[in-house]
């Protein structure tokens, strides 16, 4: 059986996964602003610019993941690359096919009940109202989960990418792609119907369908 899963993996790589994918998959040197020499005639490894999140929210995260035995940490470091993307840098040598760090999979949040084979959570925007039931809107679970929590980007903020489910229909208007317009209005009305039936904000079902379709996965169980 397989459920969405929101995993804390998902800060560290997903938001700059064109530089930590790349380090560990071709062995590039780690992004510190130096270059690699090789050998004689070797091709210089290219340099990947990143200034270090030193931010509060960061620190408490990495303090989190570490009391959960997370691995390799020290190895690497989460910044700002040269495209105002946050991401994972490597602070040092990885081989092809090396870890760059190891997060437990308790540090995963469930966005469905691994029982219900995915029943509870049949689309994106029923994933986005599990994660306000269940991590968002409950004190206990706010507080257990704030280091992650925490730094998840906020509406309007730098982090945040509107997809096509925020266009006006002024804006859905101008797209020449019929099928990402249909979507996004499909996405729309699902938002409106499940806010009904949950009694949630929809602005902050969108918003949750947002960040839960942009960083959970499948995780099979068997």
């Amino acid at each position: 059986m397989a459920f969405r899963s929101l995993v804390f993996f998902a800060t560290l790589l997903l938001l700059g996964s064109e530089y930590s994918d790349a380090l560990a998959a071709k062995g590039k040197k780690p992004a510190s602003g130096r270059s690699a020499g090789g050998g004689f005639g070797a091709k210089p490894a290219p340099t990947i610019v990143h200034t270090a999140d030193t931010s509060e929210t960061t620190q408490q995260l990495l303090k989190f993941l570490q009391a959960q035995k997370s691995g390799g940490l020290d190895e690497v470091e989460i910044g700002i690359g040269p495209n105002g993307v946050r991401g994972l840098f490597a602070t040092k040598n990885f081989k092809k096919g090396q870890l760059l760090c190891k997060i437990p999979s308790d540090c995963a949040l469930a966005l469905s009940d691994p029982s219900k084979n995915g029943e509870d959570a049949p689309t994106l925007v029923h994933g986005g109202a599990n994660f306000l039931k269940m991590y968002q809107k409950p004190e206990n679970a706010r507080q257990l989960w704030a280091p992650y929590l925490n730094t998840l980007p906020a509406m309007g903020s730098d982090q945040f990418d509107p997809t096509p489910d925020f266009f006006s229909e002024e804006e859905l208007g101008l797209l020449e792609f019929p099928r990402l317009v249909r979507q996004a209005k499909e996405r729309k009305e699902q938002i409106k119907k499940l806010a009904v039936e949950m009694d949630l904000d929809p602005e902050e079902l969108q918003f949750a369908t947002w960040l839960t379709s942009s960083r959970a996965f499948s995780i099979s169980i068997s």
